[in-house]
């Protein structure tokens, strides 16, 4: 019997991608569409039965998809190649996460995957699944609801949102060759999971870890909240021109947002408090939301293009190390 094909398919709504499909990584393609018009009618009516009206109408709904499949003697075979495209998939996944800019992806994604007769078709689906813990639903960011946030983003700040896509999912390609540190993965981890959390009181903490398993404060250091602001200036200076938190309070705002952070994780709600009490508690909420998913995206991808990265990151001593000799970050 000659060979089939499986094939992994990544749905990414609320985000208009390429009429043509473009190569985004080696084997990975990208384009808009819908999975309605891939399926044989028979499984477009089992399908629909099986997962519901609403949610196969969300399914086949016009957006952004992500093709990846492998040449397979059983393709008819859930095995661990079904898990490599769902791990190629998750790592697309995060690399559209560390793209930017803060509202860009929302919404639940789905992996489909399923086995195919051709190189381009998508004949039988076999599974539809999410990715627990590892960013298939991203909560829209609170600060999305600010009015003067989309008074002042500039009308460009989604211009070239596909090139970055593919650079990062590269980067994090190259990241992993030999193996990514803890550290950085933790970090990583900690950064895809504050996309699903509704509350700032959880989204926050999950993003200053993220940063945390990159400027690598010294245990027991007096003062975190000062070091922890002049350790993200250090890594990520063009935060001071920020468009939406930028300019002269930026280094104090970066240390009340460690203040809140620990606010957080000692069970007080500092974010509802500035809410429910100040007339201008909304819009600052909404700052320091920006704020710390911005830092631990500039961070993240910081460490990643570092070249020495893998000495680094080896444990958190060796990060220590690292910034005391002032080997990291490079100037």
């Amino acid at each position: 019997m000659a060979d089939g094909f499986k094939y992994g398919l990544l749905l990414v709504p609320h985000l208009d991608g390429p009429a043509a499909a473009i190569e985004i990584a080696h084997g990975v393609w990208a384009h808009e569409g819908s999975i309605a018009s891939l399926l044989l009618d028979s499984e477009v009516s089992h399908w629909r039965a099986w997962v519901g009206t609403l949610e196969w109408e969300a399914l086949t709904a016009t957006q952004l998809m992500v093709d990846t499949r492998m040449v397979s003697a059983r393709a008819e075979v859930m095995d661990g190649d079904n898990q490599q495209l769902e791990e190629t998939l998750a790592r697309v996944r995060w690399a559209l996460l560390l793209v930017g800019p803060v509202g860009l992806v929302s919404g639940e994604t789905r992996i489909l995957s399923g086995e195919a007769e051709g190189p381009a078709s998508t004949d039988r689906l076999r599974t539809i699944s999410r990715m627990p813990s590892r960013g298939d639903r991203v909560v829209r960011p609170y600060c999305c609801s600010s009015e003067p946030f989309w008074i002042q983003r500039p009308r460009n700040s989604e211009e070239g949102w596909l090139n970055r896509w593919r650079e990062t999912v590269a980067l994090l390609v190259a990241a992993e060759q030999g193996g990514l540190p803890p550290l950085l993965f933790f970090g990583l981890l900690a950064f895809v999971r504050s996309f699903e959390s509704l509350e700032i009181e959880f989204k926050i903490p999950d993003c200053v870890r993220a940063t945390e398993a990159v400027i690598g404060l010294p245990k027991g250091a007096g003062g975190g909240q000062n070091a922890f602001a002049d350790r993200v200036l250090a890594l990520v200076p063009e935060l001071e021109r920020d468009w939406y938190v930028g300019g002269c309070g930026v280094r104090e705002r970066l240390v009340q947002l460690y203040v809140h952070r620990n606010e957080c994780v000692h069970g007080k709600v500092p974010f509802g408090s500035l809410v429910a009490e100040l007339r201008d508690g909304p819009e600052e909420a909404a700052r320091f939301d920006y704020l710390a998913e911005t830092v631990a995206r500039a961070v993240l991808l910081r460490a990643l293009r570092h070249p020495d990265r893998r000495a680094i990151f080896r444990d958190r001593a060796a990060l220590e190390v690292a910034w005391a000799e002032k080997r990291f970050p490079v100037s």
